[in-house]
């Protein structure tokens, strides 16, 4: 018993054993990425890194991670999908070794924090980030890596602030660790704008775990990093119009938005709520979910989930506050986690409008708040059942075990573009944009048996913004490729051509809605 007991302490407390399991997993899940080809943005995104990216742009130090690939790989897509799994391995130890110094601070030494369990808890929720198959578009999709190499300088950002926090006393290491956090804050701005939050999160950080022993030199330091909010406005000067977020009509130059910001706003109020889903219950993900547009806020969906939202936001608050004024560690922690999610969710999911309503990987650097408060949730279990602790593990390492086995098989969704678009159109046939992506590759691919049932959906669809869009696709020629492709499908599956097919209307969007009778019904 005692052989055993000393054989789980080990286990539990050994930080280097931890980091060589999170990278033995990491390349055991993702192994299978390797051969996949170059799908979507890829090749462009190579392109551009080549020739346009400025210093003084945006998303420059991501670009040049794709000008690095080609230097050592050029068009060899291994290399590319090897650096996006260094990424997301690297993510998942920089998330255990945040939770490591978030438990060093005076707040959990404070409080009744049993530091036994803190290194245990700190690898499950890494082992649980690495895993969890909605991470697997970020990690897969080579042009993604802009979100997770903006989470590794957002996280190392916050590791490195907590660092001079904890080395006050050694003014010295002070300066460093501050210094470098505000170096990688500027990184990360420039990797990609979901990292304008930083500001507001070192804030978090500092109101709630160093609430009692905040400084005017703490105060000044933050004010110093709040200077960095202009980072991201200044790199984008000449792309966004900022002043159509207040009146309504939010647009990027050179994108194909259409969306108002309070239409985006109110459906983003839904697809929060099934990011949260797709994390608590990973199932039956792929990369781009499909939301109609909220066109009121009285809706029962868009209100529920604001609801619902609300909810949650403002339980933080309270548990944040009992939190403090109890000593309760894994009631801050928990509402922390929380408030992380909600912080940085807000850049692509708020009132200024994105292309794309939902995507899989815009969770990606929220679902460090919210593994960092399931965290939480395994500390208090683990608090509340001591004893038991090694019970508790079975279930926890059954679910990571899962993850892993579900993020590995995903691996030929990627394999190019047709298989992607293909997984979306299985898992959710009334998605007119999938369906037409897949229908135009089986197209070009001469696939027309396959291709008219696809784009015949797509055709059948009444969603407004699918329709609006639909001219900027295929660099802006999307509606004529889309009337094209259609005419040509029929004419190879049937022998003769219906009369009148070719005189639709190709210079208006309307004239697509009679596509519907080109099954033979209407």
């Amino acid at each position: 018993m005692l052989f055993m007991q000393d054989r789980l302490a080990f286990i539990k407390n050994n930080s280097s054993l931890h980091i060589f399991f999170i990278i033995l997993i990491g390349f055991i899940i993702y192994s299978g990425s390797f051969h996949n080809s170059f799908i979507g943005d890829d090749a462009l995104n190579i392109k551009i890194s080549q020739t346009t990216v400025s210093p003084i742009g945006s998303r420059y130090i991501s670009f040049l991670t794709f000008r690095l690939n080609y230097y050592l790989n050029g068009l060899n897509v291994e290399g590319y999908h090897l650096f996006n799994l260094f990424i997301h391995i690297a993510n998942s130890i920089l998330i255990y070794i945040l939770l490591q110094l978030i438990f060093r601070t005076p707040l959990f030494l404070n409080s009744a924090h049993d530091g036994n369990n803190s290194k245990i808890i700190s690898f499950l929720a890494a082992l649980l980030f690495l895993s969890h198959p909605i991470q697997t578009t970020t990690v897969y999709f080579i042009s993604i890596r802009f979100a997770s190499v903006a989470t590794f300088f957002y996280v190392l950002t916050i590791i490195m602030y907590l660092k001079a926090r904890l080395n006050i006393l050694e003014s010295k290491n002070y300066v460093v660790y501050m210094l470098s956090a505000f170096i990688f804050t500027v990184l990360a701005m420039k990797s990609k704008e979901i990292s304008f939050t930083i500001p507001v999160t070192i804030a978090l950080t500092e109101m709630t775990f160093f609430h009692k022993k905040t400084t005017r030199r703490e105060l000044a330091y933050l004010f110093l990093f709040s200077l960095t909010f202009f980072i991201i406005p200044l790199s984008r000067l000449d792309l966004f119009d900022y002043t159509g977020v207040f009146l309504g009509t939010a647009n990027v130059k050179g994108q194909t938005l259409v969306i108002s910001s309070p239409e985006y706003l109110m459906t983003q109020f839904r697809v929060i709520v099934g990011y949260l889903k797709s994390l608590f219950i990973p199932v039956n993900l792929h990369w781009a979910p499909y939301y109609r547009l909220s066109e009121s806020f009285l809706e029962i969906r868009t209100i529920t989930s604001f609801l619902l939202l609300l909810g949650i936001f403002s339980s933080a608050i309270y548990m944040l506050k009992n939190g403090l004024h109890n000593k309760k560690g894994e009631i801050i922690l928990l509402s922390f986690g929380i408030f992380w999610f909600f912080i940085t969710i807000l850049i692509e999911s708020s009132i200024i409008p994105v292309e794309d309503l939902s995507l899989d990987h815009r969770t990606y650097l929220p679902s460090v708040g919210f593994f960092i408060a399931i965290s939480a949730l395994l500390w208090l279990f683990m608090r509340k059942a001591d004893r038991y602790i090694p019970l508790i593990f079975i279930p926890i390492f059954f679910v990571i075990a899962l993850y892993s086995f579900s993020s590995y098989t995903k691996h030929p969704v990627f394999k190019n573009s047709l298989t992607l678009w293909g997984d979306s159109v299985s898992k959710d046939p009334v998605n007119p944009l999938a369906n037409y992506s897949y229908g135009m590759l089986l197209y070009q691919k001469k696939r027309y048996a396959e291709a008219y049932p696809a784009l015949l959906r797509a055709a059948r669809s009444d969603d407004k913004l699918f329709w609006k869009r639909l001219p900027f696709y295929d660099e802006g020629y999307g509606h004529i490729m889309f009337l094209k492709a259609i005419n040509e499908c029929y004419s190879h599956i049937k022998e003769n051509g219906k009369e009148g097919l070719n005189e639709l209307p190709r210079s208006k969007l309307r004239g697509i809605y009679y596509l519907p009778s080109l099954d033979g019904r209407g």
